[in-house]
Parts: C-alpha cells; sequence; structure tokens
C-alpha cells in the first residue's frame, strides 16, 4: 500500500492518509484480518490524490475520527491547489460536506 499506513493502538487502528485505489487498501486490510469497524481514526497528510482518493470508500465502511490541518480542508473542498485545477476523486469532495473533522487548534504558549 503505497502512501497508507496502519498503526494499532489502545482505542483502534489510526490510517495514516486513505491511498489512491480502495481495492488495493482493502485488499492489504483483510490480508491482516482486520475489520473495517476496527479503524477508529484517519489522518489525512495532505491532499494530494494519492492519499485521499479511497477516502470516500472507506467512509462509506467505516465512521472513523478524521485528523486533518487547516489548511488541508479547503482544497479538499474545492480541488484547487497551489492556484490550479486540482482532479480530486468527486467523492471525496461531496464527502467534505458531510463529515465532522478535528482540526487542530494553535496552542498558545504558557507564560
Amino acid at each position: 500500500m503505497t502512501n497508507v499506513y496502519l498503526l494499532k493502538g489502545k482505542k483502534g487502528y489510526l490510517l495514516i492518509d486513505a491511498g489512491q485505489n480502495f481495492a488495493r487498501v482493502d485488499k492489504q486490510i483483510a490480508k491482516y484480518k482486520i475489520s473495517w469497524n476496527d479503524i477508529k481514526f484517519i489522518m489525512i497528510t495532505h491532499h494530494h490524490s494519492d492519499h485521499v482518493n479511497a477516502l470516500g470508500q472507506i467512509l462509506g465502511r467505516t465512521n472513523p475520527t478524521i485528523f486533518i490541518h487547516k489548511y488541508e480542508v479547503k482544497p479538499l473542498e474545492t480541488g484547487v491547489l497551489d492556484r490550479k485545477t486540482f482532479p480530486l476523486n468527486r467523492r471525496v469532495k461531496l464527502l467534505m460536506g458531510m463529515i465532522s473533522l478535528n482540526i487542530p487548534k494553535k496552542n498558545k504558549p504558557k507564560n
């Protein structure tokens, strides 16, 4: 699985990025006898298609908490990358309006 990592934690699995091809990701998940319901968290590192294209299909199988940097939300919603049109998977763009995201807030320094 290129651009996809899976980590086991105390509260379930964390999938780092969704990958480009759902069938390949699904095959690897099944190979290790992991259920999609065991994946409790997804962290999207950035919005390139090889990291997010399979997200729509994954979200059709599980309801994880998604972590994403605030600067990556708009490109996923609009499909615009660096002032050029970026052909994101249409399902990802549609799902962005339906899922809740955990966008980290900037920590204030302690005095």
